[in-house]
């Protein structure tokens, strides 16, 4: 596992969580914004039966993406967010942002290679590219 490995991985999961439109955890439009909706139209419609639908916990991610998650929950935040930047909305970044991408990419290589050294037990081992 290199630079460039991770780096393709990334990409891959910045895809996969541009494809869900909204960071995990979120609503498609905030309470706020539904209060005012709703009183410049007058309907007044009930949300508990979607309620479920669009909370954090129906996103199943595949294990891999889980995998990196996991990793960059423990980062710091400017960490976190140069590389939400970069990989999921694909954003210019500030020199300052790219220092902090960097030194992203190379944590995740360590933690990388320190899972790979771990015994096989998982199915997402063929998507880093280890044999089983």
């Amino acid at each position: 596992m290199n630079i460039k490995d991770v780096r393709r991985l990334l990409k891959d999961w910045g895809k996969y969580w541009a494809a869900m439109k909204r960071p995990v955890g979120f609503h498609r439009s905030s309470i706020t914004a539904k209060v005012i909706e709703q009183a410049k139209t007058g309907i007044f419609a009930s949300t508990d039966k979607n309620a479920t639908r669009f909370d954090s916990a129906s996103i199943r991610p595949p294990a891999w993406v889980d995998q990196i998650d996991q990793i960059t929950e423990t980062l710091p935040e400017a960490q976190r967010r140069a590389l939400n930047m970069r990989y999921i909305k694909n954003a210019t970044l500030t020199n300052t942002e790219k220092l902090a991408l960097i030194n992203v990419e190379l944590e995740l290589v360590a933690s990388l290679l320190h899972w790979a050294a771990q015994p096989v037990n998982s199915a997402h081992n063929i998507r880093l590219g280890r044999s089983i």
